[in-house]
């Protein structure tokens, strides 16, 4: 994914000092989180069918990671790929509530692809025993797929 350089703010809403902002950078829409005590932002970009999730995932941005996930399943109904390639960290409240998300969108006969999750997340769903109810693919597999 190509992000030009551009950018251009269409709306923020301030949440405990910190808050959500969106831009656009070319025809890639992108929500990032601004926590109120600093730290790393938080960025949900679309790109088609791809939800691009980066930075550091905890409880603080399930709400707004959950709706970006669910709108997107909406509005992609047969497949999603949620691209986690630029996740630093991950916490088992937002593992949990990805994994609830794939399987509802399983039930309705949608996919859900997790794409390049970092070795840590890796782990995690390991540990929390989530690897086997979701589906997760590198790069470099879905590629010559």
């Amino acid at each position: 994914m190509t992000r030009p350089a551009a950018r251009v703010s269409i709306g923020s809403r301030s949440v405990d000092g910190g808050g959500w902002t969106a831009v656009k950078r070319g025809n890639v829409l992108i929500r990032a989180w601004h926590p109120p005590e600093g730290g790393s932002i938080v960025e949900l970009a679309t790109d088609g069918s791809t939800l691009h999730i980066s930075g550091q995932l905890d409880v603080r941005c399930i709400s707004e990671l959950r709706t970006a996930v669910y709108d997107h399943l909406e509005t992609h109904p047969d497949h999603v790929v949620l691209d986690l390639s630029g996740v630093e960290s991950a916490d088992l409240t937002v593992l949990k509530m990805l994994a609830v998300a794939s399987r509802m969108a399983n039930q309705s006969a949608h996919r859900v692809t997790f794409l390049d999750p970092p070795g840590a997340v890796r782990r995690l769903m390991h540990l929390a025993h989530l690897r086997g109810l979701l589906t997760v693919e590198s790069s470099t597999e879905s590629e010559t797929a």
